[in-house]
């Protein structure tokens, strides 16, 4: 056993969604509750600490690297997130003497992990068997103005591809009430932006008979100046409560955003990766959605190169973009994860999904750009919620949860003020304020 620790500062770093964010900050809060100080670098920390994802390959990659990185610093390292559910023999090739592992469901044990660690232990694994209510643990914002507020865990899915379902697990949402309790506290200590998260948002509810916009209609009943963003919901569920949907999202306490994945603009496609929908289905949502919510922003995923996937079946989805042009498209070139379905099929060739992903990233940035012209010269009162990522300027979000950065005014953060857009960029916005 190692020597016993004497200092107390920990450093952290965190990667992934909105949900892994939120951990992040339940970790923040825990290791402060533990008597640990948070510092800014490595070098001042007895402790590290990385929350990680691992929900495709590359991003598997970078982290192992990092862990290795830090793995080497001979510092006690403790490596949460979903990375050590996904992959535990490769997080511990690249850290053989990690202090501990802890996952999504684990993060309570903190305290009591590092307490032992403290003490000289080393080698700790504390991995949960399903998914465990966060909801009451206490959280340090990473963002003063904007709360994360996880409405379920796990999801209903079983696709082929996906690997964060074994960390994740099945879907257990929580009760309204804590829902609405949460969202009172968070506007009450001053959060402007209230985002609601989940692995699948749009399965929300469907595990206590209720959902999705049955929640939206109470946390809208909170008082206070605030927007809500409704996170990621998958286009089956969004389709069984559409009209509900539409009634929501016109609501000027939500923002006009949606973030639907679509996956393939072939139905063959979505079979093999079981995912539960038809491209008609998908273009049925969004065409609903567009018609009944004026401005809306429409956010979705593509898979580019998975295994069956033809030339034929990349031009559907290509043609399918042109047709619905999202203003925001996240695009993944396939990779195989441990232990799914599709890690057993033959990949494509490197060169033609590298091809296929570049030839689509240019589409849907000339779709993006072209989208955003037509925000230039809209003006309305907007809360300045963020750096833009140099740290350097304000991002103020449009009704539509659009981006427009904003030149200086630092400390205005978190103050709502008449903005204009002056000019469009593919992926942003840029803006003045005009009070």
């Amino acid at each position: 056993m190692a020597a016993k620790m004497g200092g107390k500062r920990i450093y952290g770093e965190t990667y992934g969604c909105a949900a892994n964010q939120h951990d992040f900050e339940i970790i923040r809060a825990l290791a402060a509750r533990a008597g640990y100080a948070w510092v800014d670098s490595v070098e001042q920390a007895d402790v590290l600490l990385i929350n990680t994802c691992g929900v495709k390959k590359p991003t598997e990659d970078k982290l192992l690297h990092r862990i290795s990185v830090l793995h080497a610093t001979k510092k006690p390292l403790i490596i949460a997130g979903c990375l050590p559910k996904i992959d535990l023999p490769a997080v511990k090739a690249a850290a053989p003497s990690f202090a501990a592992l802890i996952d999504p469901y684990t993060i309570e044990k903190l305290p009591e992990v590092l307490q032992r660690v403290e003490l000289g232990e080393r080698g700790i694994v504390e991995l949960s068997k399903g998914p465990k209510p966060k909801i009451g643990l206490p959280h340090q914002r990473l963002n003063p103005f904007i709360e994360i507020v996880e409405i379920s865990l796990g999801c209903l899915g079983s696709c082929a591809y996906c690997c964060v379902r074994f960390a994740r697990g099945t879907l257990y949402s929580y009760d309204v009430r804590e829902i609405v309790k949460k969202v009172e506290k968070a506007v009450e200590s001053g959060a402007k932006e209230i985002w609601l998260t989940s692995q699948d948002c749009g399965a929300y509810g469907r595990d206590r008979g209720t959902k999705l916009t049955d929640l939206l209609k109470k946390v809208v009943e909170v008082s206070g100046d605030y927007r809500i963003r409704v996170g990621m919901m998958n286009p089956h569920f969004a389709a069984d409560m559409l009209d509900e949907l539409v009634e929501a999202l016109n609501h000027p306490k939500i923002y006009r955003f949606v973030h639907i994945p679509l996956q393939s603009g072939s139905n063959k496609v979505l079979r093999d990766m079981n995912r539960p929908y038809t491209v008609e289905l998908f273009r049925e949502v969004v065409e609903a959605l567009r018609e009944g919510v004026e401005g809306i922003s429409i956010a979705t995923d593509i898979i580019v190169g998975y295994p069956t996937e033809t030339h034929k079946d990349f031009e559907k989805t290509v043609e399918l973009i042109r047709e619905l042009r999202p203003d925001i498209v996240n695009i993944s070139k396939y990779g195989p994860r441990p232990g799914t379905p599709a890690s057993k099929l033959k990949p494509l060739n490197s060169k033609e999904v590298k091809k296929r992903s570049t030839a689509i990233a240019k589409l849907c940035e000339q779709i993006a750009y072209q989208n955003n012209q037509r925000m230039v010269g809209h003006r309305e009162k907007a809360f300045l919620i963020e750096l833009d990522r140099f740290g350097k300027n304000v991002v103020a979000r449009t009704y539509n949860y659009k981006p427009v950065v904003i030149r200086d005014h630092l400390q205005l953060l978190g103050v709502k003020k008449e903005i204009r857009v002056l000019e469009a960029k593919p992926f942003h916005l840029l803006g003045e304020i005009l009070e």
